[in-house]
């Protein structure tokens, strides 16, 4: 027997071709005058092709109706309200900035009154207090 790749012999025992590697229960080439017995099995084997495309397609066709009931039950559970837990993790930073940002601003307001000033500008209070509430008021 000859391995249908390489066409080097292939020993009986041996579970691979020795230079390609190729297994030797693969069917050897077979050569014909005439060609019929290579048409036969190559009608047989476009059959059975054509047998396993249409089996694919059938459960392509079931997973698709699938995967539209699970969406129709989906929708019908969903009833437009948000879903969401509370704010993320960058939400809550940005809260907690705007709440030390109005408390820097109420600092620097009081400084007015106990001759201190952190800014040298007598508008940063309400420019900290109006960032903090912008901060505040973000919905992250």
């Amino acid at each position: 027997m000859k391995c249908p790749y390489c066409d080097n012999p292939l020993p009986p025992d041996a579970a691979n071709c020795a230079c390609c590697g190729a297994p030797t229960g693969v069917a050897p080439r077979t050569e014909t005058s005439s060609g019929a017995a290579a048409s036969d099995n190559v009608t047989e084997e476009l059959q059975k092709l054509r047998e396993e495309r249409e089996k694919l397609r059938q459960l392509r066709e079931e997973m698709e109706e699938e995967e539209y009931d699970d969406q129709e039950e989906y929708d019908d559970e969903y009833d437009g309200e948000d879903e969401s837990e509370g704010p993320s993790e960058f939400g809550k930073f940005l809260h907690v900035a705007g709440w030390i940002l109005i408390v820097v601003g109420i600092a620097d307001f009081a400084g007015m009154f106990l001759g201190y000033d952190f800014t040298g500008y007598p508008w940063t209070p309400i420019a900290f207090g109006v960032v903090g509430e912008i901060l505040i008021n973000l919905d992250l």
